[in-house]
């Protein structure tokens, strides 16, 4: 990920991630200097994603970026994925190789396509109840992005 792409992400991230402090849904000490970004481009394509937050192999929080799309749809990901970093950071989930633990319980992960990949993965579910209000604070916090992104093109110069 190239440095300016990765500090825009990085920045995004951390809007999103206090948010999530300030709404107590997360304590600021599970989170500050717990986790980090990184590009997995041919990784996340073949799971058409655009992102997902994960645990590297030291056992860290990591969020990996497509960087093969177009900024905007980064952007867009980013409040779901910042809501996962913060599950993952809380304890309440842990992503494994073709299973993820949620709150102690084991789960088989389900493909973007399957129709309960939101309904039987909770932690899903709770990302996608919580991501509108993390969206609306980013934009609310980051005046002119929302406005930005929407007349971007779509692709990058």
């Amino acid at each position: 990920m190239n440095s300016d792409l990765k500090e825009i992400v990085d920045t995004f991230m951390g809007v999103c991630l206090q948010f999530l402090v300030d709404s107590g849904f997360v304590n600021e000490s599970q989170i500050q200097g717990n986790w980090y970004s990184r590009e997995a481009s041919a990784r996340l394509a073949a799971q058409s994603f655009a992102a997902a937050a994960s645990i590297d192999t030291a056992g860290r929080p990591v969020v990996l970026f497509n960087t093969n799309i177009p900024l905007n749809a980064i952007v867009y990901s980013i409040p779901h994925e910042a809501v996962h970093l913060a599950q993952i950071c809380k304890g309440d989930f842990e992503p494994l190789e073709g299973k993820s633990r949620w709150k102690g319980k084991i789960f088989n992960n389900l493909p973007a396509e399957d129709p309960n990949y939101i309904s039987g993965q909770p932690w899903e579910a709770e990302a996608r109840n919580l991501e509108e209000d993390v969206r609306k604070a980013l934009f609310e916090r980051c005046q002119g992005l929302e406005e930005l992104l929407t007349n971007r093109p779509t692709g990058r110069s």
